[in-house]
């Protein structure tokens, strides 16, 4: 049997995002899992090249990481809540993976400090991005991106999260 042809989409990266969180607030451990709530403080996100302008603050959010009883494998639950350079409103809703082992238990641990985008697995997929109507960054709406992140510690110790947000070109939003 003979599979049908299909292209392969491409990765472009669209856009930069840079968190300052504080660490994980345990909200709850039983029997079917558990549950750490990470409070996004401040950030910033950036577009990649000049067919992605993008400029926006987070205000704040928070990311509700779920594991299963013996799981190292957090799923990601994350809200952001922004403001563009020219002040329209943002929402970001993303879900992602991350295997809590290696260098980014060390990170989450504060054993370490650095870590490169390739040193670790930590995914985002952007699920919703709602910005006021008007803004330059609308365009992001119509795009399926697909997240690569990393974890490091500032000067301070705290928590900062990194994403390269990659536009996932050959494929048509039905949206």
């Amino acid at each position: 049997m003979s599979l049908p042809k299909a292209n392969t989409p491409l990765l472009k990266p669209a856009l930069f995002v840079h968190l300052e969180a504080e660490d994980g607030l345990p909200i709850y451990s039983e029997s079917t899992g558990s549950m750490s709530c990470v409070r996004v403080k401040s950030g910033y996100i950036t577009g990649v090249g000049k067919n992605h302008p993008f400029e926006a603050k987070i205000n704040f959010g928070f990311d509700d990481i779920r594991l299963s009883p013996g799981s190292s494998t957090g799923i990601l639950d994350c809200h952001l809540y922004g403001t563009t350079a020219k002040g329209k409103g943002l929402f970001i809703h993303y879900t992602g993976v991350v295997h809590m082992v290696g260098t980014v238990a060390e990170i989450l641990q504060n054993k370490k400090s650095y870590m490169d985008f390739d040193d670790g697995y930590v995914t985002c997929s952007p699920d919703d991005f709602k910005i006021d109507s008007g803004a330059e960054e609308e365009w992001v709406k119509d795009q399926k991106l697909s997240g690569k992140g990393r974890f490091l510690r500032n000067s301070e110790g705290g928590l900062v999260v990194q994403y390269y947000l990659y536009e996932v070109e050959g494929l048509k939003s039905s949206l």
